[in-house]
Formats: structure tokens, sequence, C-alpha cells
């Protein structure tokens, strides 16, 4: 039976880890995020890692060989808990990848405010809480 696996990467190597799975022959996910960051012209879209240095692998326990998986460039290894590595359920992939805009792979997150400029906010919390923004 096919499982899903959280896989830990070495630091912003998640694309590569993916690239060279995928040419052994594995079945790999990596969700991505694309945001707004302020940079000096402006804010502009970017698109980062959904969970930084973690991508999702599907294997079989009995099927696959899963030797050549830690030595993989930018793989670290498997995330295990008690030495045992840790499945994540099917659902949680198929929520992640319907939550992608469509004809990418990767979430929309750029749109997501629910104000517009030159609207008039009001601080909710902390030491200026009711004040204007």
């Amino acid at each position: 039976m096919r499982q899903w696996y959280a896989l830990y990467c070495r630091p912003k190597q998640e694309t590569r880890a993916k690239e060279h799975l995928l040419r052994q022959g594995y079945t790999v996910y990596f969700p991505k995020l694309r945001v707004l960051k302020q940079r000096k012209a402006g804010l502009v879209p970017v698109i980062e890692s959904l969970f930084p240095r973690y991508i999702f692998i599907c294997l079989d326990e009995f099927n696959d060989n899963w030797a050549p998986i830690r030595s993989t460039r930018g793989v670290v290894d498997l995330v295990r808990t008690a030495g045992v590595p840790l499945g994540v359920s099917h659902q949680v992939i198929q929520q992640l990848q319907s939550m992608q805009a469509p004809g990418t792979d990767y979430l929309d997150r750029t749109q997501d405010a629910d104000y517009r400029r030159g609207e008039i906010l009001h601080i909710q919390r902390g030491p200026v809480s009711g004040l204007p923004a």
C-alpha cells in the first residue's frame, strides 16, 4: 500500500531534492505558496516553500527501494518518530493540492486581502488598539 511521508531537506534545497527524487522514479509533492513580499520596487509576488525544508514522497512500504532517499542531493532524512518514518494521510496531500491555484503548482495568497489600498483599518490589539491605520 502506498503512503505519503514527509522528507526533511537541506536549507533552500527542496527543489533540488524534488528534481533528483523524480529522476529516480519516486512520486514527490512539493507544496509552494505565492505571496507578496516587500522589495525596493514595492510589493512583488514571490513563490516560496509552503513548509520550508519539507517535501512529501509517496512510497510503498514493501515494493519501493527506500535506500537511495537519504543519499539524494538536498535530502537530509525522512521525518521519523521513535525511529519510524511518520506517514502523512492522503487526505492532507489531497487538501493541499485542491487549494492550488488552477493550472499552477502553488497556493496563491496574493489576492487574499479583504481590504483595499487607502481603506481605513482599525488596529484591534496591542498598545495602539482602536486607532485607525
